[in-house]
């Protein structure tokens, strides 16, 4: 979703830099006399877990939408009407963060605070996708670190600079993708990453007419790479005028048991996501005139559980664990 946040694929990248996760090498097998593979004796076997090819699913895909209480007093509908024009958002993301590693946290560390975004232009023509292009990440307020480098590299070669025209219908769900340099989506990372990242930020909003109080809850299945998660999103309307609506958001990310995959793992390590959990919350301010969210902030809670094994090295378990605020802002 909103980006900045700790991936998957970034801790799987952090660790195979760390020199595979510090795994301790196992003792010398004992010495074999030539010829005692046939003695009758025990025998070891290469045991190789083999991985199929990941099935092809179309995601993002919302799972449900339902209205959960249309509010008390005088109901309206919610729709989007945007206008043409072009605007930038930004989100602003602090972290900080720790790592268990054989049942020891280490000490917490804040992450200085990264702010990345989009530049939006609407069309004249309320049917033609909306167009978008990928702003920069960069540190804001505070040093660069190792690990923001991570991100900010992560960001610059999946969206930084790149434009794709995005179908967004006026209740504010999420239609195509097309990417102006990837049209066939042979390179999928990018979808998911900005799927991933709009369908954190953009409210969509109910068929049926609502009231002030009035919730919803969408439930949406997407990847998260190299994850697929469930994403489980309960929105609140708390205000509205003709020019801004107030929408209170619980939002929650999981992730069940799956082994994910990433090129800079060594290649006799394999890496399971046990689980993850996330949880976003707060209140953003919506001007239904433009795409996303003008302002707003969200807490942030996510903890990882991640599973490293290897055909010469001990199991490993770690569990990260993030804490911080998204803000959002935009300027006309």
């Amino acid at each position: 979703m909103i980006c900045a946040m700790r991936s998957v694929l970034v801790l799987v990248g952090l660790v195979s830099a760390c020199g595979s996760s510090d795994l301790p090498k196992p003792p010398p097998p004992p010495h074999r006399d030539a010829g005692a593979d046939t003695d009758g004796g025990p025998r070891s076997v290469d045991l190789q877990v083999v991985h199929l090819d990941e099935p092809v699913v179309e995601l993002p895909k919302l799972d449900s939408f339902t209205l959960l209480d249309p509010g008390k007093g005088d109901r309206a509908t919610l729709r989007y009407e945007l206008k043409t024009g072009s605007a930038s958002y930004f989100v602003v993301t602090k972290l900080a963060s720790r790592r268990q590693i054989a049942n020891k946290w280490s000490q917490r560390v804040e992450l200085p605070p990264l702010r990345d975004g989009f530049a939006v232009a609407v069309a004249a023509d309320p049917k033609a996708p909306v167009a978008f292009r990928g702003l920069p990440r960069e540190v804001v307020g505070g040093k660069a670190t190792p690990e923001a480098d991570q991100y900010i590299a992560s960001w610059h070669a999946l969206l930084d600079g790149r434009r794709f025209m995005l179908g967004l219908d006026p209740r504010g769900q999420l239609g195509a993708f097309a990417f102006a340099d990837d049209p066939n989506n042979s390179h999928p990372e990018a979808k998911d990453e900005a799927g991933e990242r709009l369908l954190g930020t953009i409210v969509p909003v109910p068929d049926e007419p609502i009231a002030i109080g009035g919730q919803w809850r969408v439930v949406t299945i997407m990847r998260q790479r190299p994850a697929v998660v469930k994403q489980i999103a309960t929105y609140t309307l708390k205000a509205r005028t003709a020019t801004r609506w107030t929408i209170e958001v619980d939002m929650r990310r999981i992730a069940p048991e799956q082994t994910v995959a990433d090129p800079g793992l060594p290649k006799d390590v394999t890496a399971d996501l046990v689980a993850m959990v996330r949880h976003y919350k707060g209140t953003l301010q919506i001007d239904p005139h433009q795409p996303l969210p003008i302002s707003g902030q969200l807490s942030v809670d996510s903890l990882i559980h991640l599973r490293l094994t290897a055909k010469t090295r001990k199991m490993d378990e770690q569990l990260f664990e993030d804490v911080g605020t998204l803000t959002v802002s935009s300027s006309p």
